[in-house]
Protein backbone atom coordinates (compact mmCIF):
# COMPACT_ATOMS: atom_id res chain seq x y z
CA UNK A 1 0.00 0.00 0.00
CA UNK A 2 2.85 2.36 0.75
CA UNK A 3 4.39 1.75 -2.65
CA UNK A 4 1.19 2.87 -4.38
CA UNK A 5 1.03 6.15 -2.49
CA UNK A 6 4.64 7.04 -3.09
CA UNK A 7 5.54 6.83 0.60
CA UNK A 8 8.51 4.52 0.29
CA UNK A 9 10.38 6.48 2.96
CA UNK A 10 7.82 5.21 5.53
CA UNK A 11 8.25 1.51 4.77
CA UNK A 12 11.26 0.97 7.03
CA UNK A 13 9.83 2.83 10.09
CA UNK A 14 6.47 1.05 9.74
CA UNK A 15 8.15 -2.35 9.48
CA UNK A 16 10.31 -1.57 12.52
CA UNK A 17 7.26 -0.47 14.53
CA UNK A 18 5.35 -3.64 13.60
CA UNK A 19 8.26 -5.87 14.59
CA UNK A 20 8.82 -4.08 17.91
CA UNK A 21 5.11 -4.32 18.76
CA UNK A 22 5.08 -8.03 17.90
CA UNK A 23 8.14 -8.72 20.04
CA UNK A 24 6.62 -6.73 22.91
CA UNK A 25 3.36 -8.65 22.66
CA UNK A 26 5.15 -11.99 22.54
CA UNK A 27 7.20 -11.10 25.61
CA UNK A 28 4.05 -10.25 27.60
CA UNK A 29 2.45 -13.62 26.92
CA UNK A 30 0.52 -15.62 24.40
CA UNK A 31 -2.90 -14.37 25.47
CA UNK A 32 -4.63 -11.45 23.82
CA UNK A 33 -5.80 -8.29 25.55
CA UNK A 34 -9.40 -9.49 25.17
CA UNK A 35 -8.67 -12.82 26.87
CA UNK A 36 -7.03 -10.99 29.78
CA UNK A 37 -10.06 -8.70 30.19
CA UNK A 38 -12.42 -11.69 30.07
CA UNK A 39 -10.45 -13.44 32.81
CA UNK A 40 -10.17 -10.27 34.89
CA UNK A 41 -13.94 -9.71 34.83
CA UNK A 42 -14.69 -13.36 35.52
CA UNK A 43 -16.67 -14.07 32.35
CA UNK A 44 -16.97 -17.71 31.27
CA UNK A 45 -14.43 -18.50 28.59
CA UNK A 46 -13.45 -21.69 26.79
CA UNK A 47 -9.86 -21.39 25.70
CA UNK A 48 -9.33 -23.38 22.52
CA UNK A 49 -5.56 -22.89 22.54
CA UNK A 50 -4.86 -25.37 25.31
CA UNK A 51 -4.41 -28.94 24.26
CA UNK A 52 -6.50 -31.56 26.08
CA UNK A 53 -4.60 -33.69 28.56
CA UNK A 54 -5.83 -36.94 27.07
CA UNK A 55 -7.72 -37.86 23.97
CA UNK A 56 -10.60 -39.54 25.77
CA UNK A 57 -14.10 -39.68 24.42
CA UNK A 58 -17.31 -39.80 26.40
CA UNK A 59 -17.45 -43.59 26.11
CA UNK A 60 -13.99 -43.89 27.70
CA UNK A 61 -15.10 -41.82 30.67
CA UNK A 62 -18.30 -43.83 31.16
CA UNK A 63 -16.72 -47.29 31.17
CA UNK A 64 -17.43 -48.77 34.57
CA UNK A 65 -20.03 -46.10 35.33
CA UNK A 66 -23.00 -47.97 33.89
CA UNK A 67 -24.74 -48.24 37.26
CA UNK A 68 -24.62 -44.46 37.75
CA UNK A 69 -26.37 -43.65 34.47
CA UNK A 70 -30.04 -42.87 35.00
CA UNK A 71 -32.41 -43.22 32.07
CA UNK A 72 -35.99 -43.96 31.13
CA UNK A 73 -37.01 -46.53 28.56
CA UNK A 74 -40.00 -46.37 26.26
CA UNK A 75 -41.73 -49.02 28.36
CA UNK A 76 -41.12 -47.36 31.76
CA UNK A 77 -44.06 -47.34 34.13
CA UNK A 78 -45.22 -44.57 36.44
CA UNK A 79 -43.65 -46.48 39.33
CA UNK A 80 -40.30 -46.52 37.48
CA UNK A 81 -40.51 -42.75 36.93
CA UNK A 82 -41.33 -42.08 40.59
CA UNK A 83 -38.46 -44.28 41.78
CA UNK A 84 -36.11 -42.55 39.40
CA UNK A 85 -37.15 -39.08 40.57
CA UNK A 86 -36.79 -40.12 44.20
CA UNK A 87 -33.37 -41.72 43.78
CA UNK A 88 -31.48 -38.77 42.26
CA UNK A 89 -31.54 -35.01 41.76
CA UNK A 90 -30.70 -34.90 38.04
CA UNK A 91 -32.62 -32.29 36.08
CA UNK A 92 -33.19 -34.44 33.00
CA UNK A 93 -32.98 -37.99 31.72
CA UNK A 94 -32.29 -39.63 28.36
CA UNK A 95 -35.08 -41.78 26.98
CA UNK A 96 -33.94 -45.01 25.32
CA UNK A 97 -35.86 -47.53 23.23
CA UNK A 98 -35.23 -50.40 25.65
CA UNK A 99 -32.72 -51.46 28.28
CA UNK A 100 -31.25 -53.97 25.84
CA UNK A 101 -31.09 -51.64 22.82
CA UNK A 102 -30.01 -48.42 24.62
CA UNK A 103 -30.55 -46.33 21.47
CA UNK A 104 -31.41 -42.80 22.57
CA UNK A 105 -34.90 -41.78 21.49
CA UNK A 106 -35.01 -38.42 23.25
CA UNK A 107 -34.58 -36.44 26.44
CA UNK A 108 -37.09 -35.47 29.11
CA UNK A 109 -36.74 -32.79 31.78
CA UNK A 110 -37.38 -33.49 35.45
CA UNK A 111 -39.96 -30.70 35.69
CA UNK A 112 -41.96 -32.27 32.85
CA UNK A 113 -42.07 -35.56 34.74
CA UNK A 114 -42.98 -33.94 38.05
CA UNK A 115 -45.89 -31.99 36.51
CA UNK A 116 -47.45 -35.00 34.81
Amino acid sequence: MLELTGGLEYVLPVMAAVMVSKWTGDSLGRRTVYENVIEERGYPFLDNKHEPRKNLGAADKLVGQEKKIRFLSMDSTVRDVRELLGSCTYQGFPVVHSEEDMTVAGYVLRESLEVS
